[in-house]
């Protein structure tokens, strides 16, 4: 009997078994991510702001807007932003893609100049906030 056979297979399966645990854990094939992970940088955040407005998704929205903002748009944070009508229908105002065209960041606030139009070129202007490490909008004009 060939003691080495079981031990090989052994070795192997779990090295199989740690490449699939390890694959899973970046966000699988499709270079997909947890979408409840922080988002790490100014150009993510404001994707991601954009994104759920055109999709209508509130609770992705609304997580990204710090509470001072919040408060101005929707009178609160919480249930008033979850519950605002826009921020609970598609924006297809919005550009799939915003054109960013310029980012000033200074510690833990900045300004990004974006072209956020579907339709138009016009610029906008988006001040974030770090919040205990995540960028979060703060205002928009």
């Amino acid at each position: 009997m060939n003691r080495r056979r079981p031990l090989q297979t052994l070795l192997s399966l779990t090295a199989v078994l740690v490449l699939a645990v390890s694959f899973a854990a970046c966000g699988g094939a499709d270079g997909g991510s947890d979408s409840s992970a922080p988002i790490a940088t100014v150009e993510d955040t404001i994707d991601a702001w954009f994104a759920a407005s055109r999709a209508g998704v509130p609770a992705d929205k609304c997580k990204i807007e710090t509470d001072r903002y919040k408060t101005e748009q929707y009178g609160g944070p919480g249930r008033p932003c979850l519950q605002d009508d826009a921020n609970n229908m598609k924006q297809s105002v919005w550009a799939a893609n915003i054109k960013i065209v310029d980012i000033e960041e200074d510690g833990d606030t900045a300004t990004a100049t974006v072209k956020p139009n579907a339709a138009t070129d016009a610029e906008a202007t988006v001040g974030l906030t770090k919040v205990d490490g995540v960028w979060m909008v703060d205002s928009f004009v």
